[in-house]
């Protein structure tokens, strides 16, 4: 098992981080389709009341070159879904990972949540936790999706902080 955390800070309060910019689309949409180049991202809400929001996202991302043993495994359609739920009054995100490959071998889920980082700055951090169980190519495909990861969260916490400043949040 793999396990990796973020803590990248934003120049913007919990509440704006979350109404205009984690859950907005049209900055989901330019992060994940235009930045990340993710060939898909769709987030389909389930339930969205007082209490909880519960969305799944559809997501396939790019796979680049990767080991011919992890190839083999991920093949040439890999993707995902994030099952998510945000709790609106402990504002916190808890996320499970469905891979659309060897879903009951794989298993990734974690959490997002904010803290206070200074006037109008807040730190978003994260933990998630990546188990592949498949004999001989496991770690190595839990390697590369903390890696893909920690590359992909780095550059959407550059994405986001030009995205503050360039729609003035």
């Amino acid at each position: 098992m793999k396990e990796v955390k973020f803590d990248h800070v934003f120049e913007c309060d919990e509440d704006t981080y979350w109404s205009r910019i984690f859950f907005d689309e049209e900055y989901n949409t330019t992060l994940f389709k235009q930045r990340l180049k993710f060939p898909v991202w769709k987030a389909t809400v389930k339930r969205d009341d007082d209490v909880v929001l519960e969305r799944t996202v559809e997501v396939a991302p790019p796979v680049g070159d990767v080991p011919g043993p992890v190839k083999k495994v991920l093949g040439d359609n890999f993707g995902y879904k994030e099952h998510g739920r945000f709790d609106k009054k402990a504002k916190r995100y808890h996320v499970d990972i469905e891979s659309n490959v060897a879903k009951e071998k794989t298993h990734i889920h974690g959490d997002i949540w904010l803290e206070k980082a200074g006037d109008k700055k807040t730190r978003r951090l994260a933990a998630f936790k990546i188990e592949v169980k498949i004999m001989m190519v496991g770690g190595m495909i839990e390697d590369r999706i903390a890696g893909d990861m920690t590359r992909d969260f780095t550059r959407g916490a550059d994405f986001t902080n030009e995205w503050i400043k360039t729609k003035g949040l």
